[in-house]
């Protein structure tokens, strides 16, 4: 059972809602069993707002698992200096949020995508 709550900036809440369109997982949870569905629910309305809300009760394991595996990647802080981490490319990538940043807010957006990864991490490697 997948039970992750955790508050989120609004920054990160809109990267997550722009890496996560609405009309795709609408698409791929048509398909799905309704757990998944009730999963989709609710994280897209902890996104909106800024929470992270994936919780697989009553079902919902197959969507939380490809969220979280996802998620893992996204928010990998990566170790490689050369290397931008995950979410540095995708706030480049989808937005240009990244470029009309302070360095203080890239630092604080750093962090919480590291706290965030280190919840999720052992999730994905259960």
């Amino acid at each position: 059972m997948i039970d992750v709550q955790l508050p989120l900036s609004p920054v990160l809440a809109s990267l997550l809602l722009k890496e996560f369109p609405r009309e795709e997982l609408a698409a791929l949870c048509c398909a799905t069993l309704g757990g998944d569905k009730m999963a989709a629910e609710r994280f897209y309305i902890g996104l909106d707002e800024h929470r992270l809300d994936l919780r697989s009760n009553g079902g919902g394991e197959k969507f939380c698992d490809a969220v979280l595996g996802y998620l893992e990647a996204l928010l990998d802080p990566g170790t490689d200096v050369l290397r931008a981490s995950g979410i540095e490319i995708t706030a480049s990538s989808k937005t240009s949020t990244w470029a009309r940043t302070t360095d203080i807010q890239r630092t604080a957006l750093h962090r919480e995508a590291a706290k965030l990864h280190a919840v999720i991490e052992p999730l994905c490697n259960r």
